[in-house]
This record gives structure tokens, sequence and C-alpha cells, in this order.
């Protein structure tokens, strides 16, 4: 993600000046603060004539309706006719406590685990139970 948004600053030089108006980005909360706003400020020096409004969202942001003009989702997008574009990948840890572990017992199957009590950064119960579907599929061959 970092080498492709290099090339981006790098392609964009010499038509900087050209370059004028606001991109409204909507990308996941953790994502945003930890990976993307470090990475805006080379972005804006680069371009200062582009206005960049970021918005930490805890849904995914819905691009039909003009809710961002780029978002960056953890799962990919089903709705039509967008442009899609992996930006790389993400690793995902789970932690439990003993005491946990000693009531629930330890997950051994995919099925399992999203039957678990799992505590994720979500809005509402529909999107909670995408992020444990996503996280199932997302889970290697040998954790199902």
């Amino acid at each position: 993600m970092e080498a492709a948004s290099f090339e981006l600053v790098r392609a964009g030089r010499s038509v900087t000046d050209v370059l004028a108006g606001e991109i409204r980005i909507a990308v996941p909360e953790g994502l945003g603060t930890s990976w993307l706003a470090p990475r805006l400020v080379e972005f804006q020096q680069a371009f200062p004539n582009i206005l960049v409004d970021m918005n930490c969202i805890t849904r995914p942001a819905d691009l039909s309706r003009h809710e961002a003009d780029i978002a960056i989702h953890l799962a990919q997008p089903a709705a039509p006719g967008i442009e899609r574009i992996r930006l790389g990948r993400i690793n995902l840890m789970l932690f439990a406590s003993q005491q946990y572990l000693d009531t629930y017992g330890v997950p051994k199957t995919t099925d399992e685990l999203v039957e678990h009590r799992l505590v994720m950064p979500a809005a509402d119960q529909s999107a909670a139970r995408e992020a444990k579907a996503y996280l199932a599929a997302a889970l290697p061959a040998s954790c199902r």
C-alpha cells in the first residue's frame, strides 16, 4: 500500500499545479488514524490545491449514495459499477483472557469461532454480523 501511495505522488508531481478540488475519503477508524493519516502529509505537500476530507467510519461507506469519493473497505464491496483496487492485506489477531477460555472453551473451527463472543468496532448488529462473516472467510484453511 505504501509503494502504491508513493507511486501516486511521483506520478503526480508534473501535474501538481493543475489538480485542485476536494476528495472525500471514507476509511475504517483504525486504518485512518494509524495508516492513512500519516501518508496524507506527503500527499498534501505534493498536491497543495487538493483538500482531503478524511472521514473515519465504523461501517462501509456507500459510494452509490455519494457518501465518499474514495472508500477503503476491509472486505470487497458488493456494489455494482464501483472500481475496486486491492491496496494490500491486513493481519488480524484474536485475543482472549484465560478466564474466558476456561468458561467458553477454545474454538477449534471457524464455525465455532464465529459463535464466540467477539468484540469488534461496529456501528450496528448487521455490521457486526458482516464483520464476523468476513472474519470467517478471511481465516486460513488451517484454522477452519
